[in-house]
Formats: C-alpha cells, structure tokens, sequence
C-alpha cells in the first residue's frame, strides 16, 4: 500500500513537472522565436528580394512579403534596444539608436538602396518625402491628436507606414486586424517598442504628423525589388 501510495505520488509529480515545462517550453518559444543571428536574417530576406524581379507576382503578394520582412523578421530583433539622440548603432542591442536612425536602418536592412545616415539626419517632413518616391504624403493636423488618432483610423488602410511626428521624431505606423500600432525609437521609453497607438505617449505628445505608405506604395516596392537608390530629400516646398 505504502509502494502504490509514493507510486502515485511520483506519477502526480512528474505529471506536474510536465505540464509546467510544457507551458513555460511554450512561453519560452514565443519569446525566442528569432533564434538565427541578425546577419543571417538580412541574408535570407535579400535573397528572398533578389528573386522577386524574376517572379510573376501579384502586387498585394509583393506588399505582404515587404511587410512580413519588415514587422515580423526585422522589427523584433530591435526591441528593447535603448534611444538616445545621439545613437547611430547598425547592430540591434548593441549600442543605442535614434528614431531617424531606427527607421532608416531597418528600411537598408530589408533592402531598399538608401543612404542611412543622409535620411536618419533629414527633418520628418524631408524624410516622408524622400519615401513617398512618387506616391503622396498624408499630412494629419488637428488641434489634439485623438482627433488625428482617429482620422488615421478611417484612412489607413492595413499595411506599413513611415511616420513623421511634426518637426522632431520619426518612426513608422502598423496597421493589423484594425489595430494601429506605433513602433519606434523614443524618448518617453528610451528603447526601441511596439505599442497601440492609444497608449502610445510619444504618438499623443503631437498633433501634427506625415504619413509616407510603404507596404502600399508600388513606386517604393519597384525601387526595393530591383535596388533602385531612394533619393533623399533635403528641402520640401
């Protein structure tokens, strides 16, 4: 009796063990997902690229594979790298990284042939221009920015954005399953973060802001497929 008594005991135990490693095995891969290095990220996502020119492919296939590349290979590996306003890193975690450098360090990462340190010194209106290629850029201006929280809401459509945030701050705008995100590099935080745009303190610090598409922007996606140089702009009209 006392042997069946400790059997059931240890079969009790190691059921527990089990599913508590089972469950922290299933957290644990959430957050380690992206176990290859950075390097070998970039090299599969260029290769992914350099194949497109030679592919018959839809347009919306196109903006998916960019925004995959861009949200869900790129982006992660940089959270939780720290901002100053000074920070120029190229490597994520590794030093410290500003919003322009942020934005325009990741757009070189996923392939587009632009000048990092000329965009990343650019003011936001420049560098929404300087992504616009020949698409429009979509400036939202009202007096609080929960009324332009909620014109971005009717407007956008799902996809990738950059963001210009009035004259000092930059980053990019995420829209997914009618949800808008900001991600970037700011000083509220001081790191590198994904957040919804309501609790988003840096988003509602500004009432003025300049959206440049991305995902959906067929001039930009033309110029990244076949690694065509982005011209900066340096003076907007």
């Amino acid at each position: 009796m006392r042997y069946n008594s400790i059997y059931s005991f240890f079969l009790i135990s190691i059921s527990t063990i089990f599913s508590f490693n089972k469950d922290t095995f299933q957290e644990f891969s959430k957050e380690n997902v992206y176990v290859e290095s950075y390097a070998e990220i970039k090299a599969k996502i260029e290769l992914e690229r350099s194949t497109l020119k030679n592919k018959t492919i839809s347009k919306d296939s196109i903006s998916e594979i960019f925004t995959r590349n861009l949200v869900d290979y790129v982006f992660p590996y940089w959270y939780g790298t720290k901002w100053s306003f000074e920070g120029h890193t190229s490597i994520p975690k590794n030093g410290e990284v500003a919003c322009g450098y942020f934005v325009s360090t990741t757009l070189r990462d996923i392939g587009l042939a632009v000048n990092r340190y000329k965009l990343a010194q650019q003011l936001p209106v420049n560098e929404a221009y300087s992504l616009a290629v020949l698409d429009s850029v979509r400036v939202i201006k009202h007096k609080t920015s929960v009324d332009c929280q909620e014109e971005l809401y009717r407007v956008l459509k799902e996809g990738i954005y950059f963001i210009g945030f009035d004259k000092s701050h930059v980053g990019f705008i995420f829209k997914k399953d009618n949800q808008l995100y900001i991600i970037d590099s700011n000083f509220f935080s001081g790191e590198v973060q994904k957040e919804g745009i309501e609790t988003s303190k840096v988003f509602h610090y500004f009432s003025t802001f300049y959206i440049t598409p991305l995902s959906t922007n067929e001039s930009l996606l033309e110029k990244w497929i076949n690694k065509k140089e982005i011209k900066v702009v340096t003076s907007h009209q």
